[in-house]
């Protein structure tokens, strides 16, 4: 019985399974929505999990962080700069419209509204 191992058909099979294969592990698109919005009013945040890595949120999330949590403050060799911090404009998705909110008139307490009881 003669093996399949090395036919051309068994090897172009193999190829494209090993490119279908790395295309899997190398496409971050089902990770990272093509919209990014911000939750909008009544909805609740979900996890922006790849939002550090891929510039989503900010374009120097790293050296935010480190701002943030004063690193470098002490370095005697160089002294720190100025930061400025490049955030990225990210619109609000809402799923409906906000509710009027009815505000009632001031409430003005007036005298001898109660009548005078056994204990006043």
């Amino acid at each position: 019985m003669t093996s399949l191992k090395n036919s051309p058909g068994m090897y172009a099979l193999e190829q494209n399974d090993n490119k279908n294969h790395q295309g899997y592990l190398m496409n971050i698109q089902p990770q990272i929505p093509f919209h990014n919005r911000y939750a909008g009013f009544g909805t609740n945040v979900g996890s922006m999990k790849s939002g550090y890595y891929h510039n989503i949120l900010s374009n120097n999330a790293a050296n935010i962080e480190s701002n943030l949590f004063n690193i470098g403050s002490v370095d005697l060799t160089k002294p720190k700069t100025q930061f400025n911090p490049s955030l990225n404009k990210i619109g609000e998705q809402t799923f409906f419209s906000k509710p009027a909110v009815f505000v009632p008139e001031p409430l003005v307490v007036q005298k001898k509204q109660r009548p005078s009881g056994p204990f006043c």
